[in-house]
């Protein structure tokens, strides 16, 4: 064995990175060097605690109904020591209610030999039980660090050592008179805290809660009010904050000077709203803001994340091009624009109350222009259901080229699908994306007007924007995409597929066709089935969303280089095509 796999650090950093429970059964009948480290993560996550008990001798343990295991006999000695060869590995645990351990189980295992049964347990999530049983009690341990409780009392799973408690549907919000009577009160070093957000006005004990964690860094509880506020901004970081926001809230008024926030959601009514609460979370107060200027300019606060969801489903106010309405989306860009930093945020998501319904708002490049200045954004999510996106390609490509460094980009819903030099774009400008969904519209005429030079083309401007021959960029991390073709034509896929070859050749999915070794209808079959609804009268038009997704299996099939001609009739006829009237229900 290589030298390097007898340091034990680096062995734990491989393991750590496996994550794969075939392949640590595999490694722990490798190596005998290999063999703990395989345990350790064969057993560091149980998700099943009545079958993980099954490891136990079958003599000893028995299905006292289909879903309730129990023990027949006393346990020994021996079976004490195989059963915490096991258990001294797991560090975190899942129970349910159809995970059901007796209480004699559950007695047996506390009357353990041992300081600790679990002295590794960090993680606790229960699920389903309405109240505490022994069980419970087993895996409440001195290491746990994290508990994860829904539909149920969690007032007797309070532990000291808590750091994150995510609370599900689990507490009466509204119960305690004061934050002494809340078990809340006997969690000292919390720093992750959720629980549900069904409370529709601040609650005093909540905000006295809050104030007594000196290390809070992440709270997700719904509403808060300003001294809850106050005290998060005092924090010297804060990793989340999930907040709904009413415009009624008072503490809309204030100014907080949160510094250093590595993620933010904000639920709000309206884009107003929004502005106001970046405003109040962001501006430092009053009295300090002249300590705060440098150089004549008020330093911005380092946000990385934001989240923006509008929960208002009226209709909107129609707009002009010129005049803003409590929806125009340059309240929420000039707010990042003037309180965070632009070296800094990396993400952005806009989303709103999808519900059907006429649009009545337009998105254009002038409300678009001034996220230009986050050079540093990997993500871009902009999903508005009753505003429309109104761009054309050249005001497209010159967005996208501030954004060199994305990941992800998610536009919706557009006017007009973008155009073939727009997709060109995307993929020039961000060599690095992975998930791409925006609405594409291809020509035939544009795919030819590749293989001429700008000087041969009809339209030479045309055609040098979108660049020929070698110029073509590819990325090769790209697997779906939102793309449609102006006439999908059986005879348009091989050029179409040829281009995608080029520029996107991992590409296995567009609109509901889909390109696998199992699922994958072939180029023979998606031709036959097209050609003999051509033949039909009106038969494209009555299978149109069938047609849709057979053009872009053939355009796939010709990117796999598959030989299309006379093909069977059965699958694509009968078994695929049901399937797409399925899908599109």
């Amino acid at each position: 064995m290589h030298q390097v796999f007898r340091i034990v650090e680096l062995l734990e950093l491989i393991f750590h990175h496996v994550q794969d429970q075939v392949a640590y059964a595999q490694l722990a009948i490798t190596c005998q060097s290999f063999r703990e480290l395989a345990f350790d993560g064969l057993y560091a996550h149980i998700q099943s605690f009545a079958k993980f008990l099954k490891c136990l001798p079958r003599d000893l343990w028995h299905m006292e109904d289909s879903q309730t295991i129990g023990f027949r006999r006393d346990f020994t000695q021996d079976d004490w020591g195989k059963l915490f060869s096991y258990t001294r590995r797991i560090k975190t645990v899942v129970i349910n209610n159809r995970d059901v351990v007796s209480n004699k189980v559950a007695a047996s295992l506390r009357s353990c030999p041992f300081p600790s049964l679990f002295p590794q347990l960090h993680a606790l999530h229960i699920n389903g039980y309405p109240i505490l049983t022994p069980m419970h009690r087993v895996l409440m341990v001195p290491t746990l660090r994290t508990l994860t409780a829904r539909d149920m009392d969690v007032s007797s799973l309070m532990a000291p050592t808590l750091r994150t408690m995510n609370m599900q549907h689990g507490m009466d919000m509204s119960s305690p008179t004061s934050a002494s009577d809340s078990p809340l009160a006997r969690l000292p070093m919390i720093e992750n805290f959720s629980c549900g957000r069904h409370r529709a006005e601040p609650t005093a004990w909540i905000s006295d809660v809050l104030k007594g964690w000196k290390h809070l860094r992440s709270v997700d509880c719904g509403p808060l009010d300003v001294e809850a506020l106050e005290h998060i901004a005092r924090m010297p970081r804060v990793s989340s904050l999930v907040l709904p926001v009413a415009a009624s809230d008072a503490w809309l008024e204030r100014h907080f000077g949160i510094a250093l926030c590595d993620e933010l959601d904000l639920q709000v009514g309206n884009f107003v709203t929004f502005s106001r609460a970046m405003r109040a979370l962001f501006m430092p107060p009053r009295d300090l803001v002249l300590s705060r200027i440098v150089g004549g300019s008020r330093s911005l606060a380092h946000l990385s994340s934001i989240t923006i969801y509008s929960t208002d489903a009226r209709n909107f106010t129609s707009p002009s091009p010129t005049s803003t309405t409590p929806y125009s989306l340059s309240h929420i860009t000039n707010a990042l624009v003037s309180c965070v930093s632009h070296d800094h945020l990396t993400v952005i998501k806009l989303s709103d109350y999808w519900t059907s319904g006429k649009p009545s708002g337009r998105i254009r490049h002038a409300d678009l222009t001034p996220l230009c200045v986050f050079s540093q954004l990997t993500t871009l999510v902009i999903k508005l259901q009753r505003q429309r996106i109104l761009l054309d390609d050249d005001q497209f490509a010159d967005l996208i080229a501030r954004w060199s460094r994305l990941h992800t980009l998610s536009l919706a819903k557009f006017e007009h699908p973008m155009g073939l030099s727009s997709l060109l774009a995307v993929l020039r400008s961000c060599p690095g994306l992975r998930n791409l969904d925006v609405a594409f519209r291809v020509r035939l005429s544009d795919v030819e007007a590749l293989r001429v030079t700008p000087s041969q083309s009809n339209n030479p401007d045309y055609a040098d924007r979108i660049g020929h021959g070698s110029e073509l960029p590819c990325n090769r991390y790209i697997e779906w995409m939102n793309m449609e073709h102006a006439t999908e034509d059986p005879e348009d896929a091989a050029p179409l597929a040829n281009l995608f070859r080029r520029v996107v050749p991992a590409l296995c999915s567009c609109q509901r066709a889909i390109s696998s070794t199992t699922g994958a209808i072939s180029g023979q079959e998606a031709r036959w089935w097209m050609e003999q609804t051509r033949r039909r009268t009106n038969g494209r038009v009555e299978e149109a969303k069938e047609w849709k997704a057979m053009f872009w299996c053939l355009v796939l099939a010709e990117m796999r280089g598959e030989t299309t001609g006379v093909g069977n009739p059965n699958k694509a006829s009968s078994h695929y095509a049901q399937e797409l009237r399925t899908s599109s229900l």
